[in-house]
Parts: C-alpha cells; sequence; structure tokens
C-alpha cells in the first residue's frame, strides 16, 4: 500500500471518529479534537513508525495480503477505539523503572506481553465518534 494511500485512510479513520488529521509529504497528525493524537511516520519499505499517548512508538507494516486489511491502519484504528493501554512499570519502593504499552486489535495484540511486574495502567480513551 502506497504512502498516498495510508494517508487516506487515516483522514477518513479519523474523520469517521469525529476527529482531524494533517496530512504532511511523509507524516499524518491524526487529532481527536478532544487532546488526543496519533503521529505517523512514513518509514518507507518498513511500513509506518507510530506514535501515540506517552509511550506508544511503534513500526508497523501496511502491506496487505489478499482481502486482508492493513495491518498498521488495525492497529491505529484500535488506538482511536479505546483498545490500547499504556502502563508505568514499577519496583518494590514504587520508583518508575519501565513503560509498556499494549494494543488489542482485530488481527490480535501488539506490543509488550505483561508479566507479574507491578504496573499502574492507562487506557487511551476512545475517540468521540469511536463504535
Amino acid at each position: 500500500m502506497s504512502w498516498l494511500q495510508v494517508a487516506e485512510r487515516l483522514e477518513n479513520a479519523a474523520r469517521a471518529r469525529g476527529g482531524n488529521a494533517f496530512v504532511y509529504d511523509d507524516m499524518v497528525v491524526l487529532s481527536s479534537g478532544t487532546g488526543q493524537s496519533i503521529i505517523v511516520r512514513n518509514a518507507e519499505e518498513d511500513g509506518v513508525f507510530i506514535e501515540a499517548g506517552w509511550s506508544i512508538k511503534i513500526v508497523e507494516n501496511c502491506e496487505q495480503y489478499g482481502g486482508e486489511t492493513c495491518h498498521a491502519l488495525d492497529v491505529i484504528e484500535a488506538i482511536m477505539d479505546g483498545h490500547a493501554e499504556e502502563s508505568a512499570i514499577v519496583d518494590d519502593t514504587g520508583n518508575w523503572v519501565d513503560t509498556a504499552a499494549t494494543i488489542r486489535h482485530a488481527g490480535g495484540v501488539v506490543g509488550d506481553v505483561e508479566d507479574s511486574r507491578r504496573r499502574f495502567i492507562h487506557r487511551i480513551p476512545a475517540w468521540m465518534g469511536a463504535a
């Protein structure tokens, strides 16, 4: 899938959820209109680089295989729909020692596997028009 096709789909997804998309040459900034944003950068043959919240920074593939949708778009739409959470991992004294993020989408789960470490979880809220 070309970068222009990805940008167009991102713009449509944002508008369908009551948000906006600001499209630049190699970057799209998605805005919920309520203070949330997702930045998507063209990573060429690697797909796209996705930044959201305070700890989500991932690269996802934009290739389509058969009738499947673009994996990166599934992940971004899951973030918009409120299916992403970030964690501050703390040690026994309560000091912040790491971060983790998990995004659940129709095709599976992206991000960190939960483990037994103590954490404080923040779910990224769904955009106003999200289903």
